[in-house]
């Protein structure tokens, strides 16, 4: 199976965005060093008066007693359904008060999910898969379990290594090939008071470049214009006007002065924009137009990687695809007709037509590239020797681009 790596906004580690909670698990068994270091990295989580208020209670299928057949009724019958085929079964207990004090601990739940988070996060790192569950029966699982007074079943947590989802019912097999997805950040961070949307401010050099280049986007995530006239064009001003304006911004992102950048989806998109586009405009007619592209290729895989090629509106996106329609190497070109396919498949119908044409030109640089292995109008400024056919080819019309 795929990984369902999550889109995000802001770059974060590959481990967070790559956790996700299956229910197809393998029959393989985890050992018990395994779960015990899973049980290390809980240990180590922050708790408040470091009074570590988490219990863990552990069963492994198959260890020779009844301890995870009886957790496993303890579900409920829709988890019941996947969680038995996992290789261990988790219940998470906190204590409800302080040891010293006998007073509530009222974080004694907050420092059991943080425990529970690191424990996840461990099994990640290992290959391994860790789904969290609400649904169980609480009376049940405190007779099962003999959970004495004072204390409380948080959740359950099923452990294995990946499976097949062919093996679930069909509605939980959809579920699991489906994409990940998470509600906004804007919905979920607030400034300074409760309900008041956090806006994150991006670097004004990053804002400069994206007003600069689309202005401001409609509705459907389009530029003023269809194309805008800037774009692609052959223009002395509007060149120096970029030269002018962009120079110093890109002299810093080619000597590696400008990775903050990177964080998020908007400054992947600028830094991109400034060696793929404007190494264009700023060094035309010489082989230097092409001299960042590799730089400009790399982010541009690195952020359709995070999905966050997918947190920005139609056109803007688009830009994320052209470093690959410009290299030289078939797997990416093939790789961009098929990002320009997927998207036209995301939008509405009316958003299309600009999309559309930015499909039918990847299919076209990709045709070349199979051709040739190359792009032969850039030869001359690459100081490349041009073979006959490639000078049969540039002699007809819409060789160039």
């Amino acid at each position: 199976m795929k990984p369902k790596t999550a889109a995000v906004q802001y770059d974060i580690l590959p481990l967070i965005r790559e956790r996700w909670s299956t229910r197809a698990f393998s029959d393989r068994p985890v050992p018990p060093t395994v779960l015990a270091t899973l049980l290390e990295a809980a240990r180590w989580a922050p708790s408040c008066l470091n009074a570590q208020p988490w219990r863990f209670v552990v069963a492994a299928r198959g260890d020779g007693t009844d301890s995870f057949e009886d957790m496993v009724w303890c579900l409920n019958r829709g988890n019941q359904i996947w969680a038995g085929r996992a290789a261990a079964l988790i219940f998470v207990i906190v204590r409800e008060t302080f040891v010293e004090s006998g007073e509530p601990n009222r974080y004694a739940w907050h420092d059991a999910g943080l425990a529970s988070g690191m424990l996840l996060l461990q099994a990640a790192a290992l290959d391994l898969q860790v789904h969290p569950m609400a649904g169980f029966d609480i009376d049940q699982a405190r007779a099962e379990l003999e959970i004495p007074s004072g204390y409380a079943p948080v959740t359950v947590l099923a452990v294995g290594y990946q499976g097949d989802p062919d093996q679930l019912p069909p509605e939980l097999a959809a579920s699991e090939r489906a994409a990940r997805g998470r509600k906004p950040l804007s919905e979920r961070a607030y400034a300074g008071l409760f309900g008041e949307p956090l806006v994150v401010k991006e670097d004004p050099d990053v804002q400069a470049v994206l007003d600069f280049w689309f202005g401001e986007l409609s509705d459907l995530g389009r530029a003023p214009a269809a194309p805008p006239p800037r774009w692609y064009k052959n223009d002395p001003a509007f060149d120096e006007a970029i030269r002018d304006r962009f120079g110093e911004a890109h002299r810093a992102i080619v000597e590696g002065e400008r990775e903050a950048w990177l964080l998020s989806a908007r400054g992947r998109l600028a830094y991109v924009l400034v060696l793929d586009q404007f190494s264009r405009n700023m060094f035309r007619g010489s082989g230097e137009m092409f001299a960042h592209d590799a730089q400009a290729l790399e982010v541009a895989l690195g952020s359709v990687e995070r999905g966050m090629d997918r947190q920005l509106p139609a056109d803007m996106r688009a830009f994320f695809y052209l470093p690959l329609m410009h290299s030289e190497e078939l797997a990416h070109q093939e790789r961009c007709v098929e990002l320009f396919a997927a998207l036209m498949l995301d939008l509405p119908r009316e958003a299309r037509s600009r999309v559309r044409q930015n499909l039918k030109y990847a299919g076209m640089h990709r045709d070349i590239v199979a051709r040739f292995g190359r792009f032969p109008h850039r030869n001359e400024l690459l100081g490349r020797e041009t073979s006959a056919e490639e000078v049969e080819f540039l002699e007809q019309p819409g060789s160039s681009f």
